[in-house]
């Protein structure tokens, strides 16, 4: 319809040179728009000449049922009401307005640029669809001014700019759509109250507040699109909530934006790759979230485009499950969190800032492919994860202070000074090799833990760097060393410690081992490869598995190589539990390594409990004493029970007598 009339419209509005003439309404009683007597120069208006003036105080209502071209309307009274129904509504002029505008169904054209101003209202009424009924600037600028609202359920498509208010309160209606350019000043707020606001395909929004109250709802939403639909926002603030949904819609970020309410990707759990996206160099501030939802058959994403840089803010959340991809690249400052036990929030591309990276209890965060977190701060809660799975992950530095689990083949690489608080991982239930790489020199600091077990594939570094671990890092399991490595910390080999290239200990090192196990495969030893190198410096500490009995004879390697080419100098100090009576252990160097040999003890006699070189009553004496009392003296067979066999060995020694 408007696009044959719009060259006529054009014409007479830029062409007519007549002067404006004024129609009155003649009495503050409802009437009918084309009724001529209803109008104070006995004419109907018609034409972009006539203005319009709807006064009195008294509350009354215009009904204009056809289409009509008008030039300025000025309904000066606040209780008059013009309301339009099923026509076509050319406004050549502005519109002040102090009372009520309602477009119950048709079309309010604005032929060229125009302004709504007053304290009033201009409503959309439309009941199904909001396209029956539509405020169409198209080819013009619209300016919606300080005070002065549209409201209701309809459509706002052309070329607008709001410095009022926008609202969608019309509960139960079909929503208010907005299109094309829309620019706000600072008074400008662009919301929903109760109803919905729908943000269609490729409509802008710069500037101003976006808000929602008592249940009104945000949307990018429109007619099925095969690629989806997108709207833009830019330098606005949000104080309500906005949701994007169905399949391949994207809310753009093309400029820095104030979120202090919420933006929700896919809450429905319904769509195909729904998404928030960063366009252009752009900051989300505030202090409000942005919450993925994804599941097996739908995914979230949040993502910042190639070359483009995404901050998110010192308060600002992202959490939930999807993919937040930084093709560009993201600083975060603020916190970026999984909290869905069922599904992993994955990372993907470039990460920085100064926030942190987290999972609540039950949850975790995946870096997915070739993730690159630069300086990143990861924390988690209760039993949450970071999951490097199936995946290369590098750290350039950092802090953790939360749990690491490399699973499913995947490699994390670390380089630079990376300082570890928390545990990292390798996952027991994998068949898979797992790697932790280092690249370059790199420094471990901080108090926590590396634990490793019998699938994991190594520790991989350089022969032409070196990797130190600080002096509060304890690394336990089974793994492959391979490179240069400084050990200022623990090693608590649970199995094999195997040394590729080179290791030095530091003085404030220490090697904890446990022997004695059921296989001799589970006894903790420093393995030295053919051609490399161990340095000995620190304390090795012993112990015995809980179901080991030491007996004479028995003799356990803790470090593999051949002393003087492969294992070069010694232990500074040796911890070894107490040995049961008669018995001596001994820390021996040999052919093929470092032993733990454990043998009789000649210089004493065990049964002499008092000391006194005469085994008599008072011997005996002495061992039940200390028998009841739990005193390591009366354990005899050393394992730390006390039971019939102490009795038993203690008897046996007694009868031996002494030499």
């Amino acid at each position: 319809m408007r696009f044959s009339v719009s060259a006529a419209l054009f014409a007479s509005v830029v062409a007519s040179s007549a002067p404006a003439q004024l129609y009155e309404w003649v009495s503050p009683v409802d009437g009918d728009w084309h009724d001529a007597a209803n109008w104070s120069l006995g004419f109907v208006p018609g034409n972009a000449a006539s203005d319009v003036l709807l006064g009195f105080g008294s509350m009354y209502t215009v009904t204009a049922s056809a289409n009509t071209l008008v030039g300025e309307i000025d309904i000066a009274n606040p209780n008059a009401r013009l309301v339009i129904d099923g026509a076509e509504f050319d406004l050549a002029g502005d519109l002040s307005n102090e009372g009520t505008m309602r477009l119950e169904s048709g079309t309010l054209d604005i032929i060229l640029d125009r302004r709504f101003d007053g304290s009033g209202r201009v409503e959309l009424g439309a009941v199904s669809d909001p396209m029956f009924a539509v405020i169409d600037a198209l080819g013009a600028t619209l300016t919606n001014g300080t005070g002065h609202t549209i409201a209701g359920s309809g459509r706002i498509q052309g070329f607008f700019h709001n410095d009022g208010i926008v609202v969608a309160d019309d509960l139960g209606g079909p929503g208010l759509e907005l299109d094309n350019f829309i620019t706000q000043g600072v008074s400008g707020r662009i919301g929903a109250n109760g109803g919905e606001l729908l943000l269609q395909n490729d409509v802008s929004i710069t500037g101003g507040e976006l808000f929602t109250a008592n249940g009104g709802v945000i949307r990018v939403e429109g007619p099925y699109n095969l690629n989806g639909i997108e709207a833009t926002i830019d330098n606005v603030q949000i104080s309500g909530r906005i949701d994007v949904l169905d399949s391949y819609n994207r809310l753009l970020v093309d400029g820095s934006i104030q979120n202090n309410g919420e933006i929700v990707i896919n809450s429905e759990l319904d769509a195909d790759e729904p998404e928030l996206r960063i366009t252009s160099d752009a900051s989300i501030l505030g202090n409000g979230e942005i919450v993925l939802h994804s599941d097996s058959s739908s995914a979230a994403y949040m993502t910042a485009d190639s070359g483009v840089t995404g901050t998110i803010g010192s308060n600002m959340t992202v959490r939930g499950t999807g993919i937040v991809n930084g093709v560009g690249g993201f600083v975060n400052n603020g916190a970026i969190i999984a909290d869905d036990p069922d599904y992993l929030l994955v990372l993907l591309g470039d990460f920085s800032g100064s926030g942190f990276f987290g999972a609540t209890s039950g949850s975790g965060l995946g870096l997915g492919e070739f993730a690159d977190m630069v300086d990143c701060h990861f924390n988690t809660l209760g039993d949450g994860y970071i999951a490097v799975y199936y995946t290369i992950v590098d750290l350039f530095g950092g802090t953790n202070d939360g749990q690491f689990i490399v699973s499913g083949d995947g490699q994390l690489r670390i380089s630079e000074t990376f300082t570890n608080n928390g545990s990292i991982i390798t996952d027991p239930g994998s068949s898979l090799n797992e790697d932790i790489q280092f690249l370059g020199d790199a420094t471990i600091l901080g108090d926590g833990e590396f634990i490793v077990d019998y699938a994991f594939g190594g520790f991989d570094g350089s022969s032409t760097s070196t990797v130190t671990f600080g002096p509060d890092q304890r690394i336990e399991g089974r793994a492959s060393f391979d490179g240069m490595y400084v050990v200022e910390g623990v090693l608590a080999p649970e199995g094999d410690f195997d040394i590729l290239d080179e290791m030095t200990l530091a003085p404030t090192a220490r090697v904890s081992v446990v022997v004695g196990h059921d296989s001799v495969n589970d006894d903790g030893e420093l393995d030295v490869e053919p051609g490399a190198v161990l340095n000995l410096a620190g304390e090795l500490r012993v112990q015995f598995a809980e179901t080991y009995t030491p007996a004479a004879g028995d003799s356990f390697r803790v470090v593999s190589g051949i002393p003087g080419t492969e294992v070069l100098g010694s232990f500074d100090t040796t911890m070894l539990p107490a040995p049961p009576p008669g018995l001596v252990y001994e820390i021996n160097e040999e052919s093929f390594g470092l032993y733990l040999d454990i043998v009789e003890d000649t210089s004493v006699c065990p049964a002499d409990l008092t000391g006194d070189g005469v085994l008599d009553f008072f011997d005996v004496s002495a061992f039940l004493g200390a028998y009841s009392a739990m005193d390591p003296a009366a354990d005899f067979d050393g394992n730390g029970v006390f039971d019939f066999f102490d009795v038993s060995a203690f008897l046996g020694a007694f009868s031996a007598g002494c030499p």
